[in-house]
């Protein structure tokens, strides 16, 4: 177990697998007992908020034939799109506001891009991080108990043209008034535009050097632990990748879709066997028979 001295450093990610990536996050925000912060990735999905609305967040056709996967955060905020191109970052703090804990991670992310030679980088209260006006990270961040949780997006390389074709950002009155939480457009902008080609690696560990000075603190790196894994493979079956989470909503709106779309929804939102495949692995290695489904 970690001292509270120390930042644990997490890197364990599934980027096939973006059901069970979500699953972890919310098993090691709600089990970890000390400051950690963690880097993962996705490839090819849209991530929705916890309180929106997905026929109006994601082009559901598109994404079916693009290969990209719906998955919905326990967090707020908007949508966004995923792919090896984008960083994600989560820090879990404690004895701090939410909005503080934003304004930490915010300005973290900038100190680095202003290191890496992006003067022009700003944080922009409460949950973007713009360059010239351009978004380039985005935050979302909840509470439990006395922990905070905030993770982020940065843009590294990220393929524009996709994110494009399979955000959506509609504002169709028969949504407004249901008052789910609607996605802003905002132009955005990768660092390799800015910058070139980049190194991941020494992305994370200017961030993670940045989060362990701003908080006082040193990097220890971990791994997960196996009571996390226990968890996340729970959420994972009896949560995330089902249609009960992911689609929720979906019934007040139906009408909304036509057959086609509903269709493409209701595959886009559900992990293909291959990523069931990749938590039944991580059950044998765990010695887990089966869950409960």
């Amino acid at each position: 177990m970690a001292s509270l001295m120390h930042l644990r450093l997490i890197k364990t990610e599934w980027p096939e697998n973006p059901y069970l990536n979500l699953a972890y996050e919310e098993a090691f925000y709600k089990l970890t007992n000390t400051p950690t912060i963690r880097f993962w990735r996705n490839n090819k999905a849209v991530v929705i908020g916890r309180l929106q609305f997905p026929i109006t967040e994601i082009n559901a056709i598109i994404a079916k034939n693009l290969g990209v996967k719906l998955v919905r955060r326990f967090t707020g905020g908007g949508a966004v799109y995923h792919d090896l191109g984008v960083l994600n970052y989560s820090v879990v703090v404690s004895s701090i506001s939410l909005e503080e804990a934003f304004k930490l991670a915010g300005e973290v992310v900038v100190n680095v891009l202003h290191e890496l030679g992006v003067k022009n980088a700003y944080y922009k209260p409460l949950t973007d991080i713009d360059v010239d006006e351009l978004k380039i990270s985005g935050l979302a961040g909840s509470k439990y108990g006395n922990r905070i949780i905030v993770h982020g997006s940065m843009l590294i390389s990220s393929d524009k043209n996709t994110l494009w074709q399979v955000l959506r950002a509609s504002k169709r009155e028969e949504v407004v008034k249901k008052k789910f939480t609607h996605s802003r457009i905002r132009q955005v902008i990768t660092l390799e535009e800015i910058l070139g080609k980049v190194d991941f690696s020494d992305i994370t560990e200017r961030l993670a050097l940045t989060f362990s000075k701003k908080l006082g603190l040193i990097i220890e790196p971990s791994q997960a632990t196996i009571r996390e894994l226990l968890f996340a493979v729970d959420l994972y079956w009896k949560k995330y990748s089902t249609l009960e989470w992911n689609l929720t909503y979906i019934s007040e709106l139906k009408e909304l879709a036509s057959d086609d779309e509903y269709q493409a929804l209701m595959e886009i939102s559900k992990p293909n066997i291959h990523q069931d495949k990749v938590v039944k692995d991580l059950m044998k290695t765990l010695n887990i028979v089966k869950f409960n489904t």
